[in-house]
């Protein structure tokens, strides 16, 4: 784990929400998992298979209310537990920064630090 990722903290709003997330790797298998919480920033998710600390993957977020879904990228900061992710959103358009900052909004989110 690099120094950078041991010292992530939290400083967007999330909400805690239910949502598939599928994660394409450059090499294998795809995964589905579901996020427990989310913010612009990143999400902390549930994953079946495995991720790896530092994987950077292509994420599609459906968003079912809105009828549409987001997408990006999205590397593994660390593992909580055995099937436990924390993610974080990189190189995402402004595009979906925003709709994603509308969704978080509407959805209740409580600051977290």
């Amino acid at each position: 784990m690099t120094q950078h990722a041991t010292n992530e903290r939290r400083v967007s709003s999330r909400v805690v929400v239910a949502l598939d997330l599928h994660l394409t790797r450059a090499v294998g298998n795809a995964v589905t998992a579901r996020t427990l919480d989310l913010s612009v920033g990143g999400a902390r998710v549930l994953s079946n298979r495995p991720l790896r600390v530092d994987e950077e993957l292509q994420f599609r977020l459906d968003l079912p209310a809105a009828g549409r879904h987001l997408d990006g990228t999205a590397r593994v900061l660390r593992q909580h537990r055995h099937d436990t992710y924390a993610l974080r959103f990189e190189h995402t358009p402004p595009a979906v920064l925003r709709d994603l900052g509308a969704f978080v909004a509407a959805n209740g989110a409580a600051p977290v630090g």
